[in-house]
């Protein structure tokens, strides 16, 4: 801004007004160049839309030119109770020639610079983006560099701050080297001649008042007295600094180095469109907090009214947790924001907090992006009650609880739009999100976490709970889960170790007669669940609460590729970290890792496809705890590579699901490793591992599934049923084995326990015998239709052969071949029996 006309970074609008009986006259509080820049609006009550008045025919303008702004008179007063507004808007058009005669005019300079700036404040309230403000920052500190360039801006003076008071200055505004010493973080600050209580006010030696001068409504920390060389407190200092941003409405620029805050005794709060940003990492805030610490460092406090459009960019923060060995817990957040209408995250690296890293609550259109978060006591990043949540590509490790978590309170309706993605987590308790709406996780990549690598759950219900909601509309997809650990083989706490853990613990019929979806016996209907997806406002533990519907589980990979009987430190991964330091695992146990894949943790989930994963080196690829009730599921095309079971169901689960398994590959004991494994592929006795774990549950259904290399297809007798059960049916199943006989048989490899062929199953015979040099291979497909009895090949008893020639002969139609026997002799009446159909 120049001398003659100071522009702020006002938004250049006055009113709405109420007129007065009798009123003509209104003000305005911004400056203009002319009468034209002014432009009027009225309606008759706040119901009507504005119309635009016109100068010379309903009013003049005063005050042109003058820094303080001016007033419109009309010519006749306004209805009593009409409302006027007046806005500044500067015709986009070049008032004065910006060097006459090609020479450097200072005033004309300055008034296109001035009419710049008003272009784009006008332009920044009309549209209001971001992109808006930087280009208003660009064009304040163009205009002053030009200045400078032109010779009539402020001089650059070879002196600091502290040297002032011993100086005479005859100048209105000039350029320091430094605050104490020429180069420092005070290179750069501009002095204008002000008063005594202006910001960083100084007296020169004649007694002129100086004061700091800010350029582009930024305030740089380094020339309000913060050193940032992480020897000495900059509390003081900082606070200054900011406190002068937020009263003025003027964004942060931190300075690359240290900045030690070790007593401070308020946090350092946003204000509406206010950007805290630095250089990089390098722009470090180092917060020594104690016990009297306030509850964040930077954010916007919970009993703090709401502000929208702040930022945070380009900086770190690291807290004291493990300093000196001092582990110690606490509540003092380095980042936490509640209360906002738009919060942008990206850049920021968070270290060593003694709670939560990033966090954000009850806030709206939240985005954190490309930020560090490492070695903190509990979550990493987290939001709560926020909806239209981005939280992408952020790199999550060392973290004791949750690496990123999303949590709705249960009250009112659930956080909704959250989208997780492309983030790196290590060494932490996974990504949790607990009763989100419209969620997607996808493309994420987690390694050696413990506890959970995903977990979408419902929470059981009581009063302020998180997460009481059904989970609706999810989308899983695409994730890397590798070395899952149970928690309980890190430090003893329990937490299990799921890969993805999933469920509605929360489903509740409260004072409905059945829960929300499901059947009322006494009257033969079904409550509609659609009025009790979003929970009541009144926090009641007694309110109706349906299941959880319509996810999509695809396309992720659950892998354990870590060995057994080694130390977590010796594979050159690093150690997890707690609250109360690093922990190694001395020696990985089997148990320790070989965790489910998919465990349903309870309650009823409904519309779910489960399609296109891999699983390998784990425990059960999908399990349902006792609680679970799985309805509407389809599980298909997932390939299982050493697994406990494809399907486990615990004992205590007695429901009947609706569970359709169709075109999986379940492959369970593909190395020979199993305890129940003969050296030659066989099996030395009935019993795991078994496929298909339904034990007390039913409604499960495979449809095309193969098996390979386990001992049993289902923990019921298949061979004589042929595949037909009370608890679960198998339909045009593919088993992969040497058979030698029915049922469970030591001579019986690849799979130990085998049902009779049919329709149920299909053999393909496979040579499993690990000293083969044809270990693997395709020994002979079985047919499924023939111009002849098959005379070569391994057939299982029930297998039919289709007669691919059909013709009638003799009144009958050979319809085919029916198998006798198990083994590879073929004599017709012995092995082979023709089936004939009778044409009457």
């Amino acid at each position: 801004m120049s001398l003659l006309l100071p522009i702020t970074s006002s938004a250049r609008v006055s009113g709405p007004y109420t007129a007065g009986a009798g009123q003509k006259v209104f003000t305005f509080g911004f400056p203009v160049q002319r009468a034209e820049d002014v432009r009027v609006e009225w309606r008759a009550t706040a119901d009507d839309d504005w119309a635009a008045l016109l100068l010379g025919t309903h009013y003049v303008v005063s005050g042109v030119g003058e820094p303080a702004g001016g007033s419109i008179a009309f010519f006749e007063a306004r209805p009593t109770g009409s409302q006027i507004l007046v806005l500044g808007r500067a015709a986009i058009s070049a008032e004065v020639d910006a060097l006459p005669a090609n020479s450097i005019d200072s005033f004309a300079l300055n008034r296109v610079l001035d009419r710049i700036t008003m272009w784009v404040q006008e332009l920044r309230r009309d549209v209001g983006t971001v992109q808006v403000e930087d280009a208003i920052e660009a064009a304040e500190t163009a205009k002053f560099w030009a200045l400078e360039a032109a010779g009539v801006g402020a001089p650059f003076l070879s002196i600091t701050r502290a040297d002032i008071s011993s100086r005479i200055i005859p100048l209105a505004s000039f350029v320091v080297a430094g605050l104490t010493s020429v180069g420092d973080l005070g290179h750069g600050a501009v002095y204008v001649a002000g008063g005594s209580g202006g910001p960083m006010a100084i007296q020169d030696a004649a007694g002129t008042w100086f004061q700091l001068a800010t350029i582009a409504r930024t305030v740089e920390p380094g020339h309000w007295g913060v050193r940032a060389t992480g020897a000495t407190d900059d509390t003081a200092a900082l606070f200054t600094a900011w406190a002068f941003a937020r009263a003025n409405g003027y964004n942060i620029k931190l300075p690359n180095g240290t900045i030690v805050v070790a007593s401070i005794t308020a946090p350092l709060e946003l204000e509406t469109g206010m950007t805290v940003y630095g250089t990089g990492f390098g722009s470090i805030i180092k917060w020594i907090d104690t016990p009297s610490s306030p509850p964040m460092l930077i954010g916007r406090h919970w009993a703090s009214s709401a502000v929208s459009d702040v930022t945070l960019r380009d900086f770190q923060v690291v807290g004291s947790h493990g300093d000196a060995g001092d582990y110690t817990s606490g509540n003092h957040y380095p980042i936490l924001v509640y209360h906002a209408d738009g919060v942008r995250i990206t850049g920021v690296k968070v270290q060593k907090s003694r709670v939560f890293g990033i966090t954000c609550r009850d806030c709206n259109k939240v985005e954190i992006s490309g930020c560090v978060v490492r070695y903190g006591a509990r979550d990493g990043i987290n939001t709560a009650d926020c909806n239209v949540v981005r939280i992408t590509n952020n790199v999550v490790e060392f973290i004791d609880d949750d690496a990123i978590a999303s949590h709705t309170s249960g009250t009112g309706n659930p956080d909704r739009q959250v989208v997780i993605a492309n983030n790196t987590v290590r060494f932490a308790q996974g990504i949790k999100v607990l009763g989100a709406v419209s969620c997607s996780i996808t493309g994420n990549v987690l390694e050696y976490c413990m506890a959970q690598g995903i977990s979408v759950e419902s929470t059981p219900i009581s009063a302020g709970s998180e997460g009481r909601n059904a989970s609706l509309s999810l989308v899983i997809t695409g994730n890397l889960l590798n070395n899952i650990f149970d928690r309980a083989a890190v430090d003893g706490l329990s937490g299990s170790g799921r890969y993805l853990s999933i469920g509605a613990d929360a489903n509740q019929a409260g004072p409905l007669a059945a829960v929300p979806g499901e059947n009322v016996t006494a009257g033969g209907t079904v409550i509609s669940p659609f009025p009790y997806f979003a929970n009541s406002a009144n926090d009641s533990p007694t309110e109706a609460v349906p299941g959880s519907y319509a996810w999509v589980i695809a396309d992720n990979v659950f892998m354990r590729d870590v060995p057994t009987g080694v130390s977590l430190s010796s594979l050159g991964r690093g150690t997890f970290y707690t609250r109360n330091g690093p922990v190694d695992i001395a020696s990985i146990s089997a148990a320790a890792v070989r965790r489910p894949g998919i465990w349903f943790l309870g309650g009823s989930e409904k519309g779910v496809s489960i399609s296109g994963n891999v699983f390998m080196g784990i425990g059960n690829a999908i399990e349902l705890a006792d609680g679970a009730k799985l309805r509407d599921a389809v599980i298909a095309g997932n390939v299982g590579l050493d697994i406990t079971s494809a399907i486990g169901i615990s004992t205590g689960n007695g429901n009947g699901h609706g569970i359709t398994c169709r075109g999986n590959l379940w492959d369970l004991d593909p190395f020979h490793a199993h305890a129940n494994r003969a050296a030659n592929g066989k099996w030395t006795a009935t019993g795991s591992p078994v496929a298909y774990l339904i034990q007390n549950a039913s409604g499960v259904s495979a449809q095309g599934d193969t098996f390979r290399n386990c001992c049993r297809i289902s923990d019921y007798a298949t061979a004589a049923a042929g595949g037909t059960t009370d608890r679960a049916e198998f339909i045009d199943c593919v088993i992969e084995a040497q058979p030698a006989a029915l049922g469970f048989d030591t001579g019986n490899a690849g799979v130990g326990e085998l049902p009779r062929a049919g329709p149920a199953f299909r053999y393909r015979i496979v040579d499993c015998d690990p000293a083969s040099a044809t270990w693997g291979n395709v020994i002979s497909t079985c047919k499924v239709q023939a111009t002849a009895i098959p005379t070569s090949g391994t057939y299982v008893a029930g297998a039919f052969v289709e007669n691919a020639n059909k013709a009638v002969a003799g009144g009958k139609v050979l319809m085919g071949w029916v198998r006798l026997t198990t083994g590879f002799a073929h004599v017709s009446g012995t092995d082979w029996s023709p089936v004939y159909c009778t044409v009457s």
